[in-house]
């Protein structure tokens, strides 16, 4: 938790708050459920990961009064002696607020991926923890059919979408990158075949890289 956090004066929560409470002694009795608000790194791997939520004990006049019908009448008095006080943390909110949008991103590409008719296995490498079903949903939902077999491209083809590619350098996400390259071919290629050709790593002909005459090194793609 941060050191620094924010006091909400803001009654009307309070007053939610506390009516909450109300309701909580009135269903559990004696204990009220706690969430375990233990800190977790904020990452995709920690997204899943449940916290167990842990029992404090109500004292007994609180029980009481709290599971009395007329402690109503008594709700703005206890907002004002203090007895309720809510807090922001915002250094955690906005860890928080981060992987949310980063989930959003993620969620926006998929549907890029799978529009732009990605294959499986190039999906499965940008996006780990997309399913087969997660992806059949979507191409269902965006009228989108499964990519066929990849084209095999030409040598001045694959040369051309080299270059292409290399002028997209800027662009640090590598799905962001494959994605312009969709849009420059404006769909003339699916993503399988724009990966497939991509992708070939190592194994790439010596006259695809520029530079090659003289290195013989594969090029960075």
């Amino acid at each position: 938790m941060s050191d620094h956090l924010m006091l909400l004066p803001y009654s009307p929560l309070q007053h939610m708050t506390l009516l909450l409470l109300v309701a909580s002694v009135a269903r559990d009795g004696m204990h009220w459920t706690s969430p375990n608000n233990k800190e977790n790194e904020v990452s995709c791997e920690t997204l899943n990961g449940a916290s167990r939520d842990f029992a404090v004990a109500v004292p007994r006049v609180v029980a009481r009064v709290l599971g009395d019908p007329r402690a109503a009448q008594h709700i703005e008095d206890l907002i004002s002696s203090g007895t309720i006080r809510l807090f922001l943390d915002p250094d955690h909110l906005a860890r928080r607020c981060e992987l949310i949008e980063r989930q959003w991103r993620d969620e926006t590409l998929l549907a890029g991926f799978v529009r732009a008719q990605a294959s499986l296995p190039m999906i499965r490498r940008f996006f780990r923890t997309a399913t087969r079903s997660r992806v059949t949903q979507l191409r269902r939902q965006l009228g989108v059919m499964a990519p066929a077999k990849p084209r095999g491209l030409t040598g001045a083809e694959l040369d051309a979408m080299l270059e292409t590619w290399r002028d997209c350098s800027s662009i640090p996400d590598a799905r962001e990158r494959y994605l312009a390259i969709h849009d420059h071919y404006d769909g003339r290629y699916t993503l399988a075949t724009i990966f497939s050709a991509l992708d070939a790593g190592p194994e790439q002909r010596a006259s695809d890289c520029p530079s090659s005459t003289i290195s013989k090194e594969p090029c960075d793609v």
